[in-house]
């Protein structure tokens, strides 16, 4: 069970950075995105160039949730309904694949940008990763995750003290016969 809501809370989307592109991530809420205002919901859209450029460009990447399946600590979200490839993939819909991992520490995290696959004719993609503690299982959260130090030496000085009372009830018994 996960919950990747609390990433709508966030007012300005996630951004990753790599070469000359900028991608911009907006789920579970509006995506207010100013490179594509016109993107009401979830969002990734690609960015390259500086704007009002002759090389600036801006491509849509995904814009719906596809398909959602993953196991205990991982998610894997697929967004399809992207911007056309017009050289490559067969002028293909652009599509992205989004791996949440589940990370105890790492609160919402943020994404990185893995690969971009065109090269290939019927199937190409982005891949993203995004290390979360929000596809963690309870059991892995806060404070149910471990011991804080104070439980640790209080179950230490239990262990010692059982320890001794056992030892000393030993001795007592077998050694000097009581």
């Amino acid at each position: 069970k996960y919950d990747l809501t609390p990433l709508g809370a966030v007012t300005t989307p996630f951004t990753v950075t790599q070469g000359m592109w900028i991608y911009h991530i907006a789920l579970c809420g509006e995506a207010n995105i100013d490179a594509a205002p016109k993107l009401k919901e979830d969002a990734i859209v690609q960015v390259g160039g500086t704007k009002g450029d002759e090389g600036y460009e801006i491509h849509v990447v995904g814009t719906q949730i596809a398909a959602r399946y993953g196991g205990e600590m991982w998610v894997n979200l697929v967004l399809n309904e992207g911007d056309t490839y017009t050289h490559h993939c067969n002028n293909s819909a652009r599509k992205a694949q989004i791996m949440f991992i589940c990370n105890p520490d790492a609160g919402l995290g943020k994404p990185q940008i893995l690969d971009e696959r065109n090269d290939k004719t019927d199937y190409c993609f982005y891949m993203f990763e995004w290390t979360t503690n929000l596809v963690c299982p309870d059991n892995a959260k806060g404070a149910a995750r471990g011991m804080s130090v104070f439980k640790l030496l209080l179950l230490e000085f239990v262990v010692i003290v059982l320890v001794y009372l056992v030892l000393g009830i030993s001795y007592k018994t077998f050694c000097l016969g009581s």
